[in-house]
């Protein structure tokens, strides 16, 4: 069975509530978080929907290399004056960002942003497990009108 497309002016209602402990209400505003706080105060939501504006949240998209060399593209923005910088996992947007005239600037005027948090990860320099938050999806506002 086939559904029909999700109406873009519905979108709006999907946006999760500033009070959400997944994007800022808790002590660690860096990419990864611990498991172990992950097990003591687990997580309501494993994926977050936010809407972000250059202007406001000062969005910008860095990109650079990963620990194990290859491109890299995080979102750096802030959201309820706490700053913020996720690696980006979207498909699409790693797409785009092979186009010729990408410019980012443009994707992040106004759009919205997936938050989700990965599975664990054992970093080599580290002796604790992590989950890290990524950006899963950039949807930008221009393609939903």
């Amino acid at each position: 069975m086939r559904l029909p497309p999700f109406p873009r002016t519905d979108i709006p209602g999907l946006i999760d509530g500033p009070s959400t402990r997944f994007i800022g209400k808790d002590d660690h505003y860096s990419d990864s978080i611990p498991v172990s706080e992950m097990k003591a105060k687990p997580l309501e939501h494993s994926l977050n929907f936010i809407r972000i504006t250059r202007a406001f949240h000062k969005t910008e998209i860095i990109h650079t290399t990963s620990f194990r060399g290859n491109p890299q593209h995080r979102l750096r923005f802030e959201y309820e004056s706490k700053p913020y910088n996720f690696v980006i996992t979207d498909y699409a947007y790693e797409h785009l960002v092979a186009e010729p005239r990408h410019d980012d600037t443009q994707i992040l005027k106004d759009c919205y942003v997936t938050i989700g948090v990965g599975g664990v990860f054992m970093p080599g320099t580290r002796s604790e497990e992590l989950h890290y938050r990524l950006i899963v999806g950039i949807i930008p506002l221009s393609i939903t009108r």
